[in-house]
């Protein structure tokens, strides 16, 4: 499978944080691939009820079909 590359904006319109718990390492203490996908997963839920995209008050619709996790350089801070 060919790598996916996005280009990133220059600027964000949308921030929020997110608490990483104990479960989502792994056995090697890393985030766990599958934990990150549900932290995006809950950032996108959380950027869609501030811009009042709830299910039903939209004529759009958006379907995730694909994800891909690529690491570089992660960085976790502690809060």
């Amino acid at each position: 499978m060919a790598r996916v590359t996005i280009e990133l904006p220059s600027r964000f319109v949308f921030s929020t944080q997110v608490p990483i718990y104990t479960s989502h390492i792994n056995q090697s203490r890393h985030l766990d691939s599958v934990a990150l996908l549900t932290l995006f997963a809950e950032a996108r839920a959380r950027m869609l009820d501030v811009i009042d995209h709830r299910r039903g008050n939209s004529d759009v619709a958006l379907i995730v079909a694909d994800a891909a996790v690529h690491r570089r350089g992660l960085k976790l801070c502690a809060a």
